[in-house]
This record gives structure tokens, sequence and C-alpha cells, in this order.
């Protein structure tokens, strides 16, 4: 009855029941084994809780493993792309590293003079200029430009009309003054450029970059030059001077702020063709100049 009883519960051979003092040795090895393993196991955190810091060092020093997200090189940590998307740039420096290096819009104000014989012949000084510009930068050596503007050369030469001044609304004149005025005419011009260069940047402290350079490029006038008096229905006068033409010219730019969110900029077009001499200017460019 107890032998059927054993061999429900526990269906094994009869060789599986052992003297007592070997029973006893088995149980005490395997304790002895679990406490080897325990023991292993503590001495391991404790030699890594140790030496923790300096592995932490190593990799600082090592860089990130192969495959890991986070930039491994300078070039890498310093792209445009990872300061676009807000990584952290401030312990870069300059060459600004990949393809597309910067990107800017710029505000210029300066001046405009006419060659001699256009100044001469329909009296044309010294005047001022002003201008919109969009540029990038390429390998941060190559840079693109394009400019909108205006130029307003003095006029020595001018005439005037008798105006008077009208109140309209919706474009439709409805009263005027009594007594008219004589007021005089002026030049004004607008134009469009495009320009193409090399540039050089380098760092003398963190904090800004100097980057002296050189250009080439073409403005087109927007529309005839004239001479006309500002009034509604009044005629203008053209002028026989050629607006269009080629330049080349030097800038020097000094960007501030480890990233260079904003530069100032000197830039002077010398024409090669046409009867305008030169437009130099000064500016601000805000971007990644």
């Amino acid at each position: 009855m107890w032998r059927q009883k054993a061999k429900v519960l526990a269906p094994i051979d009869s060789n599986y029941f052992m003297p007592r003092g070997q029973c006893s040795r088995i149980v005490g090895w395997q304790v002895a084994k679990r406490a080897a393993k325990l023991c292993s196991v503590v001495l391991g955190a404790i030699s890594y809780c140790g030496n923790a810091p300096a592995a932490e060092a190593a990799v600082a020093r090592e860089g990130p493993e192969p495959g890991s997200s986070a930039p491994k090189s300078e070039e890498e940590r310093c792209s445009l792309w990872l300061t676009m998307v807000g990584h952290d740039y401030s312990e870069c420096s300059t060459p600004r590293y990949g393809t597309l290096s910067g990107f800017y819009i710029g505000f210029d104000g300066g001046i405009v003079s006419m060659k001699a014989d256009a100044e001469e012949r329909e009296g044309l000084a010294l005047g001022g200029s002003a201008q919109v510009r969009l540029g990038a930068a390429f390998w941060d050596q190559w840079v693109v430009g394009l400019g909108f503007g205006g130029y307003f050369p003095k006029d020595e030469k001018p005439f005037s009309e008798l105006v008077v001044d009208c109140l309209s609304v919706d474009g439709t004149v409805v009263s005027c003054d009594d007594q008219a005025r004589r007021q005089e005419s002026g030049v004004t011009g607008t134009f469009f450029a495009f320009e193409t260069g090399y540039q050089y940047r380098f760092r003398p402290w963190r904090t800004t970059s100097w980057s002296p350079g050189a250009f080439v490029g073409y403005l087109a006038p927007l529309g005839t030059l004239e001479r006309r008096v500002d009034c509604q229905g009044c005629d203008g006068v053209p002028l026989d001077v050629t607006m269009a033409g080629a330049y080349v010219g030097p800038f020097f730019r000094v960007t501030f702020g480890n990233v260079g969110e904003w530069a100032a900029i000197l830039r002077s077009q010398w024409f090669v063709s046409g009867d305008l001499q030169q437009i130099s200017q000064v500016g601000i460019e805000w971007g990644i100049p």
C-alpha cells in the first residue's frame, strides 16, 4: 500500500533514495555554490562602482560607440543642420562644416556714384543707396547672393513743376488746396543684383569670426532711370545713362557669438561696365552669416 502511494506522488526509481550522510553532503555543496555566485555578483558590483568614473572619462575621451546616434567628431557636432534643430553649438569653432555652411538676410545702406562722363552729361552726383540681400555660403568658402535695392544719386540739373496738395478717397480726388507751390525733381531707380565669390573665415577668439572675401556680380536696373517730380500725373524725363553692368569688389564680415547669429559687413561694388562707378555700403546680416 505504501509503495502504491509513493509511485503516484513520485514515480522515480528506488535508487533515488540514498543514505542521510550522502544527502547532506550534496545539499552542503549546492549551498556553497550559491554563496560563491552571490559573492561574485557583489564583488562585480563593487568593482563596477569603483571603475565607473574612469570608464565614463574614457568614453568621453574616445567618443560614443560606433552606431550611436550622438555625433562622434567635431565635423558632425558642428554641422549647420544640427544647429538648426537646436543642437548645442557652444563648443564649435571655425571653420563651419557641411555643404551648406551659412545663410542670412542682410540690410545695407551707403553711397552711390556715377562715372565722370555720365555725371557731367546728366548732372548726377554722389548720392545714397539701400539694399536688401539674401545670401548663402557653401563649404564655408563659396558664397552666393541676391540683392534688391535702390540708388538715389544727387540731381544737379533739376527742374520744377507747380503742384497742389489734394485729398483723395479710394483713389478719387475729393478736394485740393487753392495755393500752388513749386516742387523740384529727383532721380531714383531700383535694381536687382546677383553675385558670387570666395571668403576665408578665421576666428581670433571664440565669440567672433572674421571673413574677408571678394565677389563678382551683375546689376540689372528695374526700369529706366528718370528725372521726375514726385506728383500724381507728372511725367518723367528719361536719362541717357546705362545703369546695368558687371562689378567686382571686396567685403569684410565680422560675426558675433559662438554660432554667429548676426554680423556686421562692409562691402563695395566697383563697376567694370555701364555708367555706375561704385556702390559702397555698411550692413547688418541676420541668420547664420
